[in-house]
């Protein structure tokens, strides 16, 4: 597996309001629950995701909206229209918005499935 480098887009604000950002997740991704479940930890999250390609170079961004319970965050790929097949298994590390470090609530959004809770 490969750390891949990510960008953090968030507004002015540090988060994007609810209102203004519904989650869109960019081209097709898992989160995966082994080798280890996502995590909040240091500023930091990590999960590992699973997504088709091996012909080009993917880009994942971390995205983030403040809800009225917390922090939600949630990764955007963009596989830049890589047509193989390969199945790609990837550790992403990302910095959290600085709101996030005193949010009651801290959630990883996922492209199908129930949000998993950070903390």
């Amino acid at each position: 597996m490969r750390l891949v480098s990510l960008f953090l887009l968030v507004s002015a604000s540090a988060c994007d309001s609810a209102a203004d950002l519904a989650p869109t997740f960019g081209d097709d991704y898992r989160v995966l629950a082994e080798p280890a479940p996502p995590t909040a930890q240091d500023g930091q999250v990590t999960a590992t995701v699973e997504y088709s390609g091996g012909c080009a170079e993917h880009d994942f961004v971390l995205r983030s909206r403040e809800t009225s319970d917390g922090i939600e965050v949630w990764f955007v790929h963009d596989g830049r229209g890589d047509a193989c097949e390969a199945a790609i298994t990837e550790t992403l590390t990302a910095t959290l918005p600085g709101v996030a470090a005193d949010a009651p609530a801290l959630w990883l959004l996922q492209p199908v499935g129930e949000p998993v809770s950070l903390r």
